[in-house]
């Protein structure tokens, strides 16, 4: 229930309805909680980089994983704890809001957000307490950050402020405290917020980072002594009175089937690549024995087997899963991917994977990801789309704009048809997300930001190779990008 009262705090924030609940499933991030901080690194195949919990932005799937337990004590004192006192270390509920304001911020508001923002707004938002009387509030410091705010060295702004500096790990690390003082610092000041805003909106228009911070906030190094004086308290902040929630909320335990399944349905919703995929799938296909007819079993099974580029075996295997559940969207996107797969050395296999495609929408009118295969079906395989494939890919912009691929393939079409100005606006959030770390030495390496200037300078035919590549890198890479916090 916690998260729905989030949710709707953040809604309320926002000028948004609340009360209302999501028109699909596939509009609502999957939030996997268990373990602690540690397990959510390993998930993540980096143990010891001190990753609590991450987020994964995906059109129609994004998915969330917090911990549900605090760290274990270690005896050894560390440059970032705080002796003796709980309230510093990181706990899971603050993890958990951290990564839902993630989600809420590239679901409803994708933008232009530099690194430092994102992290600083997440945190800011991530402390929101439950008051005796039913309403919340917006403010307080995430006790958790007080050793990088008094014990590390602040990030310099001038530094953090330009998307040219190239992070190191301490950089990094401090986009949370020195990002999150910051934020709460322009945020809960009328002045300051419309300074912060207008920053926003000139990175939105593509202009540098810096020199719009300059302009905005003025003297930096006299932004930065009214930090340290900040930082020594009190904080403002922001009483929300108690907001409707979705009275639609159900909450159910987990079948005998998804409590075998859940920790390779997690590292399939993580991004396995095609090793361990493979071996996903023979464990599912073993739990397909152990629970005959179970169509959520099945579907996860030809999920993996398409990880793991058996696509002859996923297309099969999703057509078990259809046949017990014919409505299966998810089923219905293997199908369709896999025959696009398997289309490229049968052509015959195209029509059969837009079939699939339209079956997956007409399952969910809702679900980006249909519309997005629709009309991948003919870029994939070099073909003009159809007039009705473009406006699907379009109108689920609202659905999908916080999908970086989405963004790509989008701008792809704009180009296709000279559309400069529209695939410029499409492209700046993800173009100035962050800060660069290193510019590549060949100009035919993708890099967004270069993409961005080629789309600004009208060189169609450089944007277009420069997109292919980025999409075929994807494919022999077989990575995935994790929003890690």
């Amino acid at each position: 229930m916690e998260m729905e009262q989030f949710d709707a705090v953040l809604r309320t924030l926002q000028g948004m309805e609340t009360g209302v609940g999501e028109a699909s499933r596939a509009n609502k991030p999957t939030i996997y909680r268990f373990g602690r901080p540690r397990d959510m690194a390993r998930l993540l195949n980096r143990p010891g980089s001190g990753v609590s919990g991450f987020f994964i932005p995906r059109a129609g799937n994004s998915v969330a994983f917090a911990p549900t337990r605090t760290a274990r004590d270690k005896s050894a004192k560390t440059a970032l704890s705080i002796r003796q006192d709980p309230r510093t270390k990181i706990d899971p509920r603050s993890v958990l809001l951290h990564e839902y304001t993630h989600y809420f911020m590239l679901q409803h508001f994708p933008g232009a957000y530099p690194r430092w923002y994102v992290e600083g707004f997440a945190e800011t938002l991530g402390t929101m307490r439950v008051n005796e009387d039913g309403s919340y509030h917006i403010g307080d410091p995430p006790q958790y950050r007080a050793a990088q705010v008094f014990q590390l060295q602040d990030f310099p702004l001038d530094e953090m402020l330009d998307d040219n500096h190239e992070l190191t790990g301490l950089d990094a690390l401090q986009h949370y405290a020195t990002g999150w003082l910051l934020t709460h610092y322009m945020s809960f000041d009328s002045a300051r917020l419309q300074k912060l805003r207008a920053y926003l909106v000139a990175l939105a228009n593509g202009e540098d980072s810096l020199t719009a911070a300059q302009r905005e906030f003025g003297d930096l190094r006299a932004l930065e002594r009214e930090l340290d004086g900040y930082k020594k308290g009190p904080f403002p902040g922001l009483r929300i009175a108690e907001a409707d929630i979705d009275p639609t909320i159900k909450i159910r335990r987990l079948t005998a089937a998804e409590e075998d399944a859940i920790m390779d349905e997690m590292r399939l919703a993580r991004g396995a690549d095609k090793d361990e995929a493979d071996d996903i799938s023979k464990r599912l296909a073993s739990l397909a024995q152990k629970h005959p007819g179970n169509a959520y079993i099945l579907t996860l099974q030809a999920t993996a087997e398409a990880s793991a580029e058996r696509y002859s075996d996923a297309n099969s295997t999703a057509a078990r899963a259809l046949e017990l559940d014919p409505g299966n969207t998810n089923a219905w996107l293997v199908r369709g991917f896999s025959a696009l797969e398997l289309a490229k050395e049968d052509p015959s296999w195209a029509e059969r994977a837009r079939e699939f495609a339209i079956n997956a929408a007409d399952s969910d009118n809702y679900d980006p990801r249909p519309q997005m295969l629709y009309y991948y079906t003919y870029s994939q395989l070099d073909e003009p789309a159809p007039e009705a494939a473009i406006i699907a890919l379009e109108q689920v912009f609202d659905a999908a704009g916080g999908d970086t691929g989405y963004r790509l393939l989008l701008a792809r079409q704009l180009l296709i048809e000279s559309r400069f100005s529209s695939a410029r606006a499409v492209l700046v959030p993800i173009a100035y997300a962050g800060h660069r770390t290193g510019e590549p030495e060949d100009d035919d390496e993708p890099y967004l930001p270069r993409l961005l200037e080629m789309v600004m300078e009208e060189d169609r035919d450089g944007a277009l190779a420069m997109i292919q590549k980025i999409f075929d890198d994807e494919d022999d890479e077989e990575e995935q990008a994790l929003a890690a916090s």
